[in-house]
């Protein structure tokens, strides 16, 4: 069997078990893994309908190439586009493992080694990315992401070919500029990816050959292609042609994202030719702060407003440490003396620096998707060197790895640890629920209240438990009108807390779970009259938004807000007034303060400077505890996220995640139950912590008022006694004899 043939019988192996792990979601459903596939699809049914692309500031700039992919799929299938687009992302993303397959058969050529190792290097590499949960996760979802991840590396494998210095590289240069002229309508983040990967590539090339072609040609693709992509997204927006979005944070940022460019054009054009255990110490440092990031998270998250790891979340992503290891014992063939480790290096050092940009400009949901997103794209470089180390080590003839057996167990456990790292792929992890697929019967149930009542509905945060939505009377409940229940609430069993499992015809999600505590506190009940009167004031009843005469006094109002954040003006000098039914519309560029004015407005954080008012009530000179009974009683808030809303569990009821001063009281036992909330922890737990701190003579605090005259504590309970250790006797120390 010739040699071509052969990777080609293992390039076919590979793409099965990648395409067959990536359509698993359609074992669920034939709708898209995630609610975006919806949107896409939206876009290549209305293409198709036109025969064009419905070209306006709806349609954002960078989801032209997936809108006519979806769109040309459908027509050659003659199926719609909401039932082709999961299978079509799905193979999309299968072939990215096979370019890592030939990422690692270029490195073992270059390192010498012989066919059959290399062979056995590339399988590795294709099968560990074909399994591995994270990496799937992102590559199985109906998005741009995964066409994103394809085009990059391909981008920087043809600048690489480009610059080679081969008699014949010219021919890269038409795929080439294929991929770098798709990028900006294809997908915001690849394209920052692709950016920075070019960069580093022409920075890491002319290190090693430093020639004047080296330099114009390396220099002017990637000044180009930054030229073009910037000057893209500014021009569709100036003129309101498409619309732009995730491009504020470099624009908010500048001066720190260009730093960190010269730190990644320093350090690849260093990494090369440092020694082989500062490469892999530089290789684990980024990688082991990841780790101990997510560790991090699961005690108080790193992104303020995002949701903590659970347990199971670290223990899968732990799973990877293995791996990780795996790599850095192939660090040594990134040495520049090797032609494809200026690759390599160039597609781990992009993704790296684009995570580190995203930690340090601002801790804010927007820059925890950018990080998400870059360290999507580490998983290809990694797992190359992770399928070259375990060729490495089947190949092992020396040292403590050189028995069979040893190397077995080290393959198996490499083998393992990836395997287990799969349901990541399909599990919600805030929920650690199955994925939220919509299934046939709720995309019905949807569209048929879509189309055919005018009664308000509502469902949770996938389009499931559809159901019609009559006008009830509400205490507190988000999104929905508000009004004093006339009577006892009616107490149901929330779908969503504790261990119930989802039942095959649903969804659950954290989005139902805010829904089902709003749904126990509400009853039916007929419509208040329209001549209700509007009320003002936290007591008295409230009306729906509905009957609200327009012109009326402002229920909200807001002058001369400041908001600072982290030392930075997030917000200065902002004044709203929203009358009653009214719907006010806040649009904005990325990291513009959208976020910050609607938790300022919705009472979860407390502005720097200005007055709030909410029905006439001075919102921002009220404490935390009075803000906080008048955000429960007033403002209804809905978490459009997942992740922001956490869900019911055993000792406390579904809601919005709270700050972290509330989560430090909680932590501390000293948080009080307001009126209507129930306490939390078992009766008496906080006597017992208030009589085990003491004053300042050593003397437990309440003790006068606790303890009875007989010396018992509270409740009549014995004291305990404190536990000593046992005093041992000291050890004679041993007497030398004499000679010795």
């Amino acid at each position: 069997m010739t040699d071509r043939r052969s990777y080609l019988l293992v390039g076919v192996a590979v793409f099965a078990v990648a395409a067959a792990m990536r359509t698993i979601p359609l074992y669920w459903s034939p709708f898209p893994h995630i609610l975006d596939g919806f949107a896409h699809a939206a876009l290549a049914r209305e293409t198709r309908a036109a025969g064009q692309l419905p070209i306006g500031p709806d349609l954002r700039a960078d989801l032209l190439v997936v809108t006519v992919f979806t769109a040309t799929a459908s027509l050659v299938t003659g199926e719609a586009p909401l039932s082709v687009i999961q299978p079509l992302f799905s193979l999309a993303g299968a072939a990215v493992p096979l370019v890592g397959m030939a990422f690692a058969r270029r490195l073992g050529t270059d390192l010498g080694w012989p066919s059959r190792r290399v062979r056995a290097a590339a399988l590795a590499t294709g099968l560990l990315l074909a399994v591995q949960g994270l990496f799937l996760r992102h590559t199985s979802i109906p998005d741009p992401e995964p066409l994103g991840q394809l085009f990059a590396f391909l981008a920087v494998l043809s600048l690489h070919r480009l610059l080679s210095g081969r008699p014949t590289p010219v021919r890269w240069a038409v795929p080439l500029a294929t991929f770098l002229l798709a990028f900006p309508i294809l997908h915001t983040f690849s394209t920052f990816n692709a950016a920075l990967g070019v960069t580093a590539l022409a920075g890491a090339e002319l290190a090693r050959r430093p020639t004047r072609r080296t330099a114009i040609l390396g220099g002017g693709v990637a000044a180009g292609f930054w030229t073009l992509f910037v000057a893209y997204y500014e021009l569709v927006e100036r003129f309101g042609v498409l619309g732009v979005s995730y491009v504020g944070q470099v624009r908010t940022n500048p001066a720190l994202f260009l730093a960190w460019v010269v730190v990644l054009l320093v350090g690849v054009a260093w990494y090369g030719a440092t020694s082989t255990r500062t490469r892999r110490g530089l290789l684990y440092a980024p990688l082991g702060g990841m780790f101990v990031l997510v560790a991090v998270n699961a005690v108080r998250p790193v992104f303020p407003g995002t949701i903590r790891s659970e347990p199971a979340v670290i223990a899968g992503v732990g799973l990877l440490a293995l791996p990780v290891a795996f790599a850095g014992y192939a660090t040594d063939a990134l040495d520049d003396r090797h032609g494809t480790a200026t690759l390599l290096t160039a597609l781990l050092g992009g993704p790296v620096v684009l995570a580190a940009f995203a930690l340090t400009a601002s801790l804010t949901p927007d820059f925890f998707a950018t990080a998400i997103r870059a360290q999507a794209f580490l998983h290809v470089p990694v797992f190359v060197l992770v399928g070259l180390a375990a060729a490495r080590v089947a190949w092992r003839d020396r040292g403590w790895t050189g028995r069979r057996g040893v190397r077995a167990g080290l393959l198996a456990a490499l083998a393992t640890s990836t395997l287990l790292t799969v349901p990541l792929a399909f599990v919600a992890l805030d929920t650690l629920t199955y994925p939220g697929t919509t299934h046939e019967s709720e995309f019905a149930a949807v569209e048929h209240a879509a189309t055919t009542t005018e009664a308000r509905w509502t469902t949770d945060h996938g389009p499931a438990a559809a159901r019609r939505r009559p006008v009830r009377r509400c205490r507190s409940t988000a999104g929905w009108p508000t009004a004093r229940p006339s009577g006892p609430p009616r107490r149901r069993r929330s779908r969503a807390g504790g261990t119930r499992r989802p039942s095959p015809g649903g969804t659950s999600s954290t989005g139902r779970a805010a829904v089902n505590r709003a749904r126990s506190r509400c009853r039916r009940g007929p419509a208040p009259p329209a001549a209700e009167p509007a009320p003002s004031g936290l007591g008295g009843p409230r009306a729906p938004v509905e009957v609200m005469p327009p012109g009326s006094d402002p229920v909200l109002r807001a002058d001369g807000l400041t908001v600072e954040r982290g030392g930075r003006t997030v917000l200065s000098d902002l004044s709203v007034s929203i009358p009653p039914g009214e719907r006010a519309l806040v649009r904005g560029d990325s990291g513009a303060g959208k976020t910050t004015l609607f938790e300022v407005l919705g009472l979860l954080l407390p502005p720097t400077d200005g007055s709030l008012s909410v029905r006439d009530v001075d919102a921002a000179a009220l404490s935390e505890r009075e803000r906080a009974r008048l955000r429960r009683e007033t403002v209804g808030i809905v978490f459009l996220a997942g992740d922001a809303v956490r869900p019911a569990r055993r000792g406390r009821p579904p809601g919005p995640v709270p700050r972290d001063a509330e989560r430090r009281r909680e932590a501390a036992g000293r948080h009080r139950p307001g009126a209507g909330e129930p306490a939390r922890g078992r009766p008496g737990r906080r006597a017992d912590r208030a009589a085990g701190r003491r004053d300042g003579r050593g003397r437990p605090r309440g003790a006068g008022r606790s303890a009875g005259r007989d010396g018992r504590g509270p409740g009549g309970r014995e004291p305990r006694p404190a536990a000593r250790r046992p005093v041992r006797p000291p050890v004679p120390p041993r007497r030398r004899r004499p000679g010795a």
